[in-house]
């Protein structure tokens, strides 16, 4: 329906769609959210807030909406990550919960640099692949004792084999 973020946002700002859930993440957390982005890089954050308050957060790819995850709410994580050194690894948090997924996932994406206009596609796929083990993958039996609820993070590696 819509051409880019801001075609969007200038149909929520009009007041053209509502939303209303009463569930959220897990049923309790928070209230249903989604994002948009563009090939610009453009990106709009929509989350019901408590109350029904919706509330959209903006950014683009270099902006910490480049990682997301789904709890707490994104003003929450935003205050929550000002509390690390950014540039420094060994004051990361380090456990599974969502907001401790977040802060790694956006140093690590701060962090690795994807300039090499010569690197092969299998160099980047396995960067990509590493910055995001690094800062978010959950193996299957862990729980964050914070919610009893599990990340369970599954990958895929996708291989193609050349018959003779």
């Amino acid at each position: 329906m819509f051409a880019n973020v801001q075609e969007v946002v200038d149909f929520f700002e009009a007041g053209r769609f509502q939303t209303a859930w009463i569930t959220g993440i897990g049923g309790v957390q928070h209230g249903f959210h989604f994002s948009v982005q563009d090939k610009s890089g453009d990106i709009a954050l929509f989350q019901l807030n408590e109350g029904g308050e919706m509330l959209m957060h903006r950014g683009d790819v270099d902006s910490d909406l480049r990682v997301m995850a789904n709890a707490p709410l994104q003003q929450d994580h935003r205050a929550y990550v000002k509390t690390f050194d950014m540039n420094d690894s060994s004051a990361l948090p380090g456990s599974i919960s969502s907001a401790d997924r977040n802060v790694r996932g956006l140093y690590a994406t701060a962090n690795t640099n994807f300039d090499n206009a010569d690197a092969q596609w299998i160099d980047v796929r396995g960067k990509m692949k590493a910055m995001f083990d690094f800062g978010n993958k959950v193996p299957q039996d862990l729980i964050d004792p914070s919610n009893d609820e599990s990340y369970t993070t599954w990958g895929n590696v996708r291989v193609q084999l050349k018959l003779r």
